[in-house]
């Protein structure tokens, strides 16, 4: 019985993937949206060539991009992990049915070692670092110490206490002095204004930004969807997030035991 071809977009992907520019990319960005100079920086490559790598992925829609609210001529890039998971599967099935990828699961209970801590940061902590606390909160079950504040703190939008309910959290705007000088695992930018006001947080182990658009600017009859579509993209990176602080605490708790 003759092997089945993949689809050509599953095909490209293979052979995109036979380089080693394009998996550091991907392993870059899976950390955290990033712009072609920021990439430039960690890989040591040009940004010419980071462009033509960053092409070649937009092209195969494993990677998406957006200008910054900030400043248009700012553009990061991010991610598309439904993307790679379909070419993903396309590739294994050609190559025997049985090799189909599972759906996921439901997330098992976090098994952390120590709690760690996570600030969420934007312009007001009005409404995406808001949700992002209180996501962060619900989705770990309380395992992980989530805060949130604002560079330049305005007022909690209605929609965002109406979508958290009761999460045990503070829904009052704060400034992100207030955490200065206090210790945390990651640091999240959730706006591209904020991560270009604060490119660096004093006592962040590790900082991340996650581009995403204010669903507080949307029109106000579009504004109940787009803080749906906010609260759906926030919840699949807190998901991945955890999964990298699960993996990075086994880790180190590994090489205590060596």
């Amino acid at each position: 019985m003759s092997v089945p071809v993949p689809p050509a977009e599953a095909r490209a992907f293979a052979r995109t993937l036979a380089d080693d520019l394009p998996w550091t990319l991907l392993d870059a960005l899976q950390r955290g949206d990033a712009r072609r100079d920021d990439l430039s920086a960690a890989t040591g490559q040009p940004v010419t060539i980071i462009s033509r790598a960053l092409e070649q992925l937009a092209a195969l829609g494993i990677v998406t991009s957006r200008a910054s609210d900030a400043d248009p001529a700012h553009v990061y890039y991010q991610l598309r992990v439904d993307q790679i998971r379909t070419l993903s599967q396309q590739l294994l099935i050609a190559l025997h049915p049985t090799l189909i990828l599972a759906e996921p699961v439901p997330s098992a209970p976090l098994t952390l070692a120590r709690r760690p801590r996570v600030l969420f940061l934007c312009t007001e902590n009005s409404a995406r670092s808001q949700l992002a606390e209180g996501l962060l909160r619900q989705i770990s079950r309380g395992m992980v110490e989530a805060a949130s504040a604002g560079t330049q703190p305005g007022t909690v939008h209605p929609l965002v206490v109406e979508l958290l309910g009761d999460v045990g959290q503070d829904l009052r705007a704060k400034h992100v002095d207030r955490f200065q000088g206090q210790p945390f695992d990651y640091v999240v930018t959730v706006c591209d204004r904020a991560r270009e006001t604060c490119p660096s947080f004093p006592g962040a182990e590790r900082q991340a930004h996650w581009s995403i658009p204010d669903p507080a600017a949307a029109e106000p009859e579009a504004q109940r969807r787009a803080f749906t579509r906010t609260v759906t993209e926030l919840s699949q990176r807190i998901r991945s997030l955890l999964i990298f602080i699960e993996r990075e605490q086994r880790a180190a708790a590994m090489e205590v035991t060596r």
